[in-house]
């Protein structure tokens, strides 16, 4: 491997064959890519590398660069699992050029395309929600990428979020549909055990073109969207008045012509702290975009904490922030310290939890979708504002016991598959 890596060096530019389906969609089995050296001073999260380690050569994401320039860490796009620490003396290059079959584009130019086509049909979508009047805010998304980097995203996007008025799902899925959107069912269950969702999701999917998946949300909801009926855990009627807020002061911003409404700065940071506290804390894109909305306020930002400091409090939301904030200071942005300690949980149990076992999280990884399930669950019950008698009987609740049912089952399903293919002959007795 050494005697190859030298030999790379002395090259210009060097193309090989991809193999696996790490880079899906964006490279398949049997491309062939085209990589460049590139210092490391220079290289840039999004960047495509080509490294090698552990006696392989590997062509992933850059998602991390520490702020140190000491190393770097990458990802496949389909990936569960980051790289690990990658050093620059593992690094061969980063990819320019990628061939499939006859064809050679440069990523660079496919995600300008892609980001363009996506921009025209959101565009479609507002015009028809404004004719309606359908009141709305954009919460992730093409959109909001634009308007907080400056520049078109150097990756593909496949879905946004939109929040609505719970009253308005009915004309918002009427406009989705003759969009040709076609609702997609996301829950654990064939049969819905609770008549109001707190989300929908839409799927538009041209053979042609690239598909666009739609999060149309009616509350700024954290909890567990497969799992509506969580009262028990935090209180229906602040979910309601977060949401009524959020949407009554929303920010209009310019984007290419174009007016879209935003959340205002203070309940946008506080809501994509919820999000990613959803998320079980990983995805460094959206740690980005928090670091993006600071940066971008940061004449104001003492003014900025102050009012998030503020909706933190009042919605009682100090456990699901303060492990996001803390991870926000350490890898992206350097947060005040006092901002910290003032959200900072003061029960002991959840101080404890937190810190023996919440900041210990792996940020740049995701898990499976049982194990995330289960992760979120348990974040949720002990940091949860609830009083003790409440989380108890959560479990009374039926969709908490079917699901637990699913992560058993599940669990078990998995075993024996694993236990047959090791053991193809070995009979199970029924």
């Amino acid at each position: 491997m050494e005697t190859l890596i030298k030999k790379f060096n002395n090259i210009q530019e060097i193309h090989l064959k991809s193999k696996g389906y790490s880079m899906h969609p964006l490279l398949d089995k049997g491309d062939v890519i085209y990589f460049k050296k590139k210092s490391f001073s220079k290289i840039k999260e999004n960047d495509l590398l080509v490294f090698y380690k552990n006696k392989n050569l590997i062509c992933h994401r850059t998602i991390y660069k520490d702020r140190k320039n000491r190393f770097l860490i990458s990802r496949g796009d389909n990936n569960l699992k980051d790289d690990g620490r990658i050093y620059p003396k593992q690094i061969l290059g980063v990819v320019t050029k990628i061939k499939r079959e006859s064809k050679i584009f440069d990523p660079e130019n496919l995600y300008l395309v892609q980001s363009t086509y996506y921009f025209e049909e959101i565009l479609k979508l507002k015009k028809e929600l404004e004719k309606k009047k359908i009141n709305h805010l954009f919460l992730k998304g093409l959109p909001v990428h634009l308007y907080y980097e400056g520049s078109h995203p150097r990756r593909i996007y496949a879905d946004f979020d939109l929040l609505i008025e719970r009253k308005s799902q009915k004309k918002a899925a009427e406009i989705l549909s003759n969009l040709d959107y076609q609702p997609l069912e996301t829950s654990l269950f064939k049969k819905n055990l609770s008549q109001e969702k707190n989300k929908k999701v839409f799927l538009r999917n041209h053979s042609s073109k690239w598909p666009i998946l739609i999060d149309l949300h009616f509350e700024t909801s954290f909890l567990m969207t497969q799992l509506i009926n969580l009262s028990l855990l935090y209180p229906k009627d602040l979910i309601n008045k977060l949401t009524k807020e959020m949407l009554n002061t929303k920010k209009i911003i310019s984007l290419q012509g174009q007016k879209f409404s935003f959340p205002r700065e203070d309940y946008f940071f506080v809501y994509l702290c919820l999000h990613l506290f959803h998320h079980n804390l990983s995805g460094s894109f959206r740690y980005r975009l928090i670091e993006r909305i600071l940066t971008k306020k940061k004449a104001s930002q003492k003014k900025l904490l102050k009012m998030s400091q503020e909706i933190i409090s009042r919605f009682k939301l100090e456990g699901f922030v303060y492990p996001v904030s803390f991870f926000l200071r350490k890898y992206y942005y350097p947060l005040p310290a006092s901002f910290l300690s003032k959200i900072k949980p003061k029960c002991w149990l959840k101080g404890f939890y937190t810190r023996k076992f919440l900041l210990k999280t792996n940020i740049f990884s995701d898990r499976g979708r049982v194990d995330d399930g289960v992760f979120r669950f348990i974040n949720l019950l002990i940091l949860s504002p609830a009083p003790l008698w409440k989380k108890i009987f959560v479990f009374f609740n039926l969709e908490v016991i079917l699901a637990v049912y699913f992560v058993f089952y599940t669990k078990i399903k998995t075993f024996l598959f694993g236990l047959k293919r090791f053991y193809p002959h070995a009979s199970i007795a029924r």
